[in-house]
């Protein structure tokens, strides 16, 4: 079963008026999950979204080097451009997960807070904070897209998991360990570097995963 967090959130819009924390938001939408996935029953899906190797090739594309120039570049095709397609792999990426024989995948990529559009959506801490919880209480596992390495979120879902100690893996289904992941992230970083971008996202990673490395 794959989960649409987007249709979720929905229904959680219409349940109350008035504002909401971000604590009461996520954990509703936890209890919600709770009706369809007991315990840590699912899968989780770590895909690129707003960065990752797509958003580096626009930024290359267009000589920018930051996610505010790339949408003032792009402008009304930024969506186009980045979202949707990274939305689009991420849901195929869940499913060729469905495809091993995971019953229960949960793929971030479509969720958005705000689906109503009435400016009350998450900030991206948020929305990484909130699939850290999930991922501690939901699921068993996480697989990892190609390209995961040059990914903010994808990074971060990885320390996230190794935190939570659930099994990590990559999208080959091949067991992720700890000292491949911080080689691969360290040789992203090297290489976004040298081409001009700042990471700190990525290096904050690789010093919290360092700190699990014997």
């Amino acid at each position: 079963m794959e989960m649409n967090m987007a249709k979720m959130m929905q229904s959680v819009e219409t349940i109350g008026s008035g504002p909401r924390s971000w604590r009461e938001e996520a954990e509703m939408l936890l209890s919600l999950l709770d009706c369809v996935i007991l315990n840590r029953e699912a899968v989780y899906a770590s895909s690129e979204f707003t960065t990752g190797t797509r958003f580096y090739d626009l930024c290359r594309k267009y000589n920018v080097k930051t996610a505010e120039d790339l949408k003032r570049r792009l402008a009304d095709e930024y969506l186009n451009r980045l979202l949707t397609p990274n939305k689009d792999e991420g849901i195929r990426f869940a499913r060729k997960l469905r495809g091993l024989g995971n019953s229960t995948v949960l793929t971030p990529n479509p969720f958005h807070a705000d689906p109503l559009n009435q400016r009350r959506n998450w900030s991206q801490s948020e929305y990484l904070d909130f699939w850290k919880l999930v991922i501690s209480k939901k699921c068993h596992a996480v697989y990892f897209n190609d390209g995961w390495q040059f990914s903010n979120g994808c990074t971060f879902e990885y320390l996230a998991g190794l935190t939570a100690g659930v099994q990590l893996f990559d999208y080959c289904g091949e067991p992720l360990k700890l000292g491949v992941a911080i080689e691969m992230i360290a040789t992203a970083i090297e290489g976004l570097e040298k081409d001009g971008f700042s990471v700190p996202r990525l290096r904050e990673v690789l010093a919290g995963l360092s700190s699990f490395s014997p």
